[in-house]
């Protein structure tokens, strides 16, 4: 389990949406205990660097598509394409939350407004397409940066492929928010027996 100081409220450290999810059984490394744990830390090590370059993009800090190396220069030439391609206007880069009412963390990759709504986005690079539960994960994320009594947000995963294109997948199942708060009652309670998230 990380120990972010941004984690701990009033002396107490609370939950992210990702631990959250893990602790429930719900993530997206549950059920690949058949991948060995050096290609699960590859992955997560891209991921990292995806996230990183993608953010300096977004935050101006470079001009054009950055040399990255082979392994991730596709999946940052599809973000690039996708940039392009839409009308997506950032409101936030790596935005870090707090709910107070249900008291979990979380930091949600882009918020920002597509096709005229207001939307989060969570940039996936896996092998293969993001899970259903990754509506769980973006609804949390909606639920803790959008105010409570508004419209709700648009909820997508942006999978980033290794031959350089882009999806942009909805999740609008209203039900995911249900799910996500279902979750978050197991994590806590696994939580306060002393388990923690993997």
């Amino acid at each position: 389990m990380r120990e972010c100081p941004e984690y701990v409220f009033e002396g107490e450290r609370l939950l992210s949406v990702t631990e959250v999810l893990s602790l429930a059984g719900l993530s997206g490394i549950a059920g690949m205990d058949h991948v060995p744990r050096a290609v699960i830390e590859n992955a997560a090590r891209r991921g990292s660097r995806v996230h990183e370059y993608t953010q300096l993009m977004d935050e101006g800090l470079v001009d054009e598509l950055p040399d990255v190396g082979d392994e991730i220069y596709p999946y940052v030439s599809a973000y690039q394409s996708f940039r392009e391609d839409t009308d997506f206007e950032i409101t936030g880069v790596e935005v870090l939350f707090r709910h107070l009412g249900l008291q979990f963390v979380g930091r949600v990759d882009r918020v920002g407004t597509l096709n005229g709504n207001r939307c989060v986005i969570d940039i996936k690079n896996t092998a293969s397409k993001p899970k259903a539960s990754v509506g769980f994960q973006l609804a949390g994320y909606e639920m803790g940066v959008c105010p409570p009594l508004t419209a709700p947000a648009d909820r997508y995963a942006l999978w980033l492929k290794k031959n350089g294109k882009y999806k942009l997948i909805p999740y609008e199942d209203p039900y995911d928010y249900e799910m996500f708060q279902a979750a978050l009652a197991v994590a806590k309670y696994k939580y306060s027996q002393g388990e923690t998230p993997s």
